[in-house]
């Protein structure tokens, strides 16, 4: 293949800064990943001026004894941004490709608290109710450990006169098992060393681990999460840790 044959990556900025990348060759692919290196250099660099501008207006109202409700909210929010554009550069600094989004099961959250919250679950019936995953808690890169998605599950039944209930209550964390018996040597050490960064906010594994485990047994691909709060939700960034492809999935 000669140069002429190969569609450069289209990098295009259209109206509203909304960069979009192409690539159709691995080449373009490493174009792409500088442009999104100095992508996330200047949203993190606007991230941060916006902060600082929220900061000082939050500062002048409680110098003038004004209501801050709404500005207190915007500037924690704004904290949380750019913590999260933090962790976004330094991924693809390292070589993190972002991914569209897929379904996960997830394996590690990060977190700084020592347990989770107890969570008391009741229902009628013999069956326990499920408790909730870990949420991650969008902390500096660095910070915190990764743990189980999975908390400890205590359950008990309550047996009345005329009726049953079941009871769940979460009592702590468990360590980060990664579920796959057959995976190569490869792929355990790529994840423990995105674990040992402390970039991403969770981490875990497409396809489905019981299905995967069910029909196959070769590894996973092992995905990386770091959230970006908004006023009312949050949009996610998912970046690729580790992919296998062996000779016996090919027809």
């Amino acid at each position: 293949m000669n140069e002429s044959d190969i569609v450069k990556a289209e990098i295009t900025e259209p109206m509203g800064q909304e960069l979009r990348f192409v690539a159709t060759h691995p080449s373009e692919m490493e174009a792409a990943q500088r442009q999104l290196v100095a992508w996330a250099a200047r949203r993190l660099s606007e991230e941060l001026q916006q902060s600082r501008e929220i900061t000082q207006n939050y500062n002048l109202a409680v110098k003038n004894k004004w209501r801050t409700v709404t500005l207190r909210k915007a500037m924690e929010l704004g904290k949380t941004r750019v913590t999260a554009f933090k962790k976004i550069k330094l991924a693809v600094e390292q070589g993190f490709v972002i991914i569209p989004d897929f379904p996960l099961t997830l394996i590690a959250v990060r977190t700084s608290k020592q347990g989770p919250r107890w969570n008391r679950l009741s229902r009628d019936g013999y069956d326990a109710p499920v408790q909730p995953q870990v949420q991650p808690e969008l902390l500096e890169s660095g910070d915190g450990r990764y743990v189980s998605a999975l908390p400890v599950v205590e359950e008990t039944i309550i047996a009345g006169k005329d009726e049953t209930h079941s009871v769940s209550w979460a009592t702590g964390f468990q360590e980060v098992e990664f579920p796959f018996v057959f995976a190569k040597p490869a792929i355990l050490d790529a994840t423990a060393r995105a674990m040992m960064d402390k970039i991403f906010d969770e981490i875990g594994i497409a396809p489905d681990a019981a299905l995967y485990q069910r029909k196959h047994r070769v590894d996973p691909m092992v995905i990386g999460r770091i959230h970006v709060p908004r006023r009312t939700d949050r949009q996610t960034l998912s970046f690729m840790i580790a992919w296998f492809l062996d000779e016996s999935m090919l027809p």
